[in-house]
Formats: C-alpha cells, structure tokens, sequence
C-alpha cells in the first residue's frame, strides 16, 4: 500500500509523541472550556425560563406532600437545571461535531426537552409535588426557546472563530485531485463543519496491483485550491510515515473524499495507520463506508458527512485502559501463583537452563518490544534451528515443539 518514505518530520520518535500529546491536550484545552461555557449557559437559560414561568405564576415554595418537606423554589429550579444538562448531554447536544451545527443541534435540543419533561414529572411524582403539568411545559417551552437564542449567539462567534482556524480541527483531505477540490470547496462553503484544512494529499488506485499510492497533481492543482480556499494549502505526500506526518503538521482528523473503497484491505490498513496516531477519520459517504466503529453521520444542505471516531484510542480511555491491564495483571499473577510457581521450578530442574524465553515482537507504531514466555524449547534452540536449516539446505522455516521425548537434543525434539 505505501510506496515510499516521507522525509522525517521529526527528528525522533520522543519528539513525535510530544507533539502528538501537545495536539491532544490543545484541542481538549479548548473543547473543555467551550463545553464548561456551553453548560453554565444552558443551566442558566432553564434558571432564567423557571423564574419567568414561576414567579409569573405567584409561586414561592414547594411542598412535598409525601416526606412533609418545603422545597424552595431556586432549589427546585437548580436541580431542575441539572436534569435539562443531563439530558441534553445524554442526547448529544454537547457532541464536538455539533456545537456549530444549527438544524441538528435545534432537532437535538427537541429531543433533551421531551427527556427533560419526563425526568421532572417522574421527581415531581416520587417527591408528590403538585406542579400543574401546563406550568412544566411552559417552563420547558421557554428553556427550549431561551436555549435557541443562547446557541445561536455562541454559534455566531464560533463560527466567526473558525475562519481564523480556531474551535476547529486540523484536517488532512485525502483523496484524487478532483476529490480534493469539491471537498475543499465543501468546507469553505459550510462553516458549520468544524474542519480546518491545513493540508492536501493526492492518491490514486495503480489498477495493476490494486494498491493506493500517491499521485502527482495537476500543474495548477496548487493554484486551483488556492482559489477555492483563498489561502495556501501545503501538499502533503502518501507515504509509509503519513500519519506521523500529518500529526507533526497539527493535524486532528484526516478526511477521505474518494478512491478508498470501502470494506476494501486499502482502507483497512489505512485506518489502522491513523489509529495508531490518535487520528480521527472522516468519511464522504458517497465515496466510502465503514463497520466496526464509532460513527456520527450530519446532513449539511444535501451532503453526508461520517466521521469514523476511534474512542478506543482517545487519552481518556487509553487511561482507563491502562488502569486495568496493571490491576488485573497484578490480580492474575497473584492468583496464577500456585500454578506458576511450580512451572519456573520444573522448568529449572529440567535441564538447568533460564526460566524465561525472550524474544523481539513488533508492537503498536512499528516498534520493537521484548515478549517474555515459560521456556518450553531446548537452550539456545533459535540457534540449532538456524544450524538445522543450513545443514538441511531448507530457509529457516520450521516448527520447534517440545512435545515427547527423546535422548536427543536434552530430551526435546526439534522438528523442520
């Protein structure tokens, strides 16, 4: 699939992962403040629409008939507004592929309005409030407006924002010239899409050996996305080390406009190599579908857009992830004592070799670890294997098994 080596973009693989944490943290940074704005706004929208509703309505205090308690009003008010975040957060509003989106956010908020109104007539029920249903509705009726009016404001000076490159994501498009094109002039077009273009990559299907590889671009490509973006793009190569290239440039996500077909081992493999990076992948459906993961598919006037998330790999559940591979190592080698304990002693008694085999495995990234195993072959046994295939004229690819038992070789048998 990967025709040739990129020039570094970094100089070592410590600097690569510095910048690929930086990125990370830089964009959590702002997505987390954003978030915190969005929240305290949205709590105090539904304060607002209760104070209107209630105190139009003469209302002071609560009283819960069934445990015989008085409920302020502010109170029930606040803890009201606790429910309206929860829900809107249940129901995606605080996604971030939709904190910029108009239509889809305000089809969201109707969604949160109706689970809000069904978790405060269940309290009111459980606690035997009496709060007509009429007053809950109008309250809701004047958070969901009040709401509206809030996210369109924020949504204008995020949108604004985004024209500078900021609350967006760096993107890397992906694709044939053409593919590149109308996804640039797509984005330029809709601003709610929160994809900041800071480079282009130009591949091609070779149709002799189905392999995507990357292709040179028309003589005025640079001019013509110039033109569409009304800025320069930087081109970047497909090469074997793409993702960490694309990750030294800043970028978030990498969009893929057309020629990786879908289910197709091209773009397998290719999403496995921006895994490995933290990269999330977005799909113009039109041109490819993808299983197996997390999606998140907007309409934006007639266009389908999939972005592919990799949650697996994001910082939070790489975190937790880690958390339980120590804890429950720990746990098994405890309770795996009483079993393997008499293995390494046996083992030792056998023929007086090491306990433990080692051996060089190829991990995530490309890089090299050492696999530690019971010994069950004879000592030394990569090196009789080398000196069997030489003297059997064969390359070296044989099985060794420890299974029966013979005068040879210390008791073990080794087989081509």
């Amino acid at each position: 699939m990967w025709r040739e080596e990129c020039p570094k973009a970094v100089s070592t693989e410590t600097n690569l992962s510095e910048t690929s944490r930086n990125r990370v943290l830089s964009v959590a940074y702002w997505r987390f403040f954003v978030n915190a704005l969005l929240i305290l706004c949205d709590m105090a929208s539904f304060i607002v629409a209760s104070a209107i509703i209630y105190v139009w309505q003469g209302r002071e205090a609560l009283y819960s008939s069934r445990f015989h308690f008085h409920i302020g009003l502010w109170l029930y008010a606040l803890a009201c507004s606790l429910i309206w975040i929860y829900c809107l957060h249940s129901v995606g509003v605080y996604h971030r592929h939709v904190m910029g989106d108009g239509y889809q956010l305000n089809a969201i908020l109707v969604k949160g309005t109706f689970f809000t109104g069904l978790m405060i007539c269940a309290i009111d029920s459980i606690l035997n409030v009496y709060i007509p249903l009429v007053h809950t509705g109008l309250v809701l009726l004047c958070a969901f407006l009040i709401t509206m009016l809030e996210r369109l404001t924020i949504r204008q000076f995020v949108l604004s924002s985004r024209e500078k490159g900021a609350y967006s994501y760096g993107t890397v498009v992906v694709g044939s010239p053409e593919g590149i094109e109308h996804a640039l002039a797509f984005l330029s077009q809709k601003r709610q899409l929160n994809h900041h273009a800071i480079a282009v990559c130009p591949i091609g299907l070779n149709k002799r050996t189905g392999l995507v590889e990357a292709v040179a671009a028309p003589a005025d490509f640079k001019e013509r996305i110039r033109k569409i973006s009304g800025r320069d793009i930087s081109m970047l190569p497909y090469c074997r080390n793409f993702a960490e290239r694309a990750t030294s440039m800043g970028a978030q996500t990498v969009m893929v406009t057309d020629v990786m077909q879908r289910f197709s081992d091209n773009f397998n493999t290719f999403v496995l190599n921006m895994e490995t990076m933290n990269l999330e992948i977005a799909v113009v459906t039109s041109a490819v579908d993808v299983s197996g993961h997390e999606t998140n598919i907007r309409v934006i006037q007639g266009t389908t857009v999939m972005t592919i998330s990799l949650p697996q790999y994001s910082p939070w559940d790489m975190c937790k992830k880690r958390v339980f591979d120590v804890l429950v190592s720990l746990f098994a080698v405890t309770v795996t004592a009483i079993v393997t304990v008499p293995i390494a002693i046996a083992i030792k008694l056998t023929d007086g070799g090491p306990i433990f085999y080692t051996q060089t495995r190829v991990g995530r990234r490309d890089k090299p670890f050492k696999m530690i195993k019971f010994r069950s072959m004879v000592v030394n046994a990569d090196k009789m294997k080398a000196e069997l295939a030489k003297e059997t004229g064969q390359d070296g690819r044989f099985i060794i098994q420890n299974e029966g038992r013979s005068a040879s070789h210390q008791g073990r048998q080794v087989y081509p």
